[in-house]
């Protein structure tokens, strides 16, 4: 148990540490003049990483929190299927929010070095979060990113994926 605080601790704090933002004004805003959108095959590489990670995620959370009584009760009254979904879903859920909201990017977004902000270049909100996140579930959402210019979890929550400077020296 100590061990997993210890660690939980630690990859908060590298975390932490690659979120500080060196393209910052005074007031925390982003400068949007020096930046440019991440483009559209990011954003699937994104899509991609993040999935697997929710899903190693999902994984330790339904073996480690939800009790066998309780996910057996749950598969009887609306089935297997309709038992893993829901648990994806508040996985997600809770994945997305909690980096973009705390540190404005997912795991995968720090690997390409992309970042989520408001349309105004500033942190997004928990709502944003939220928002984002459930704009993620809407048929054919997907669809309509690849034949637009935007994703519409972006476009409904005035928020973007933005590329960021590297900063190779941060840890």
């Amino acid at each position: 148990m100590i061990n997993r605080v210890v660690w939980t601790y630690l990859i908060y704090h590298a975390i932490k540490v690659l979120a500080v933002d060196h393209e910052t004004d005074h007031k925390g805003k982003i400068d949007l003049l020096n930046l440019s959108d991440t483009p559209k095959i990011q954003r699937f590489v994104h899509l991609i990483i993040d999935s697997v990670l929710c899903l190693i995620t999902c994984s330790f959370v339904v073996n480690s929190v939800l009790t066998t009584n309780i996910q057996i009760q749950l598969q009887h009254a609306i089935g297997y299927a309709s038992t893993t979904y829901i648990v994806f879903f508040i996985c997600a859920l809770m994945y997305y929010v909690f980096y973009e909201t705390l540190f404005g990017f997912t795991p995968a977004k720090i690997l390409t070095g992309s970042k989520v902000i408001t349309i105004k270049g500033e942190r997004i909100s928990f709502s944003q979060g939220v928002l984002r996140t459930l704009s993620r579930r809407v048929p054919f959402a997907s669809l309509a990113f690849l034949l637009g210019e935007y994703c519409p979890h972006d476009y409904w929550t005035d928020t973007r994926v933005i590329k960021i400077k590297s900063n190779k020296n941060r840890l």
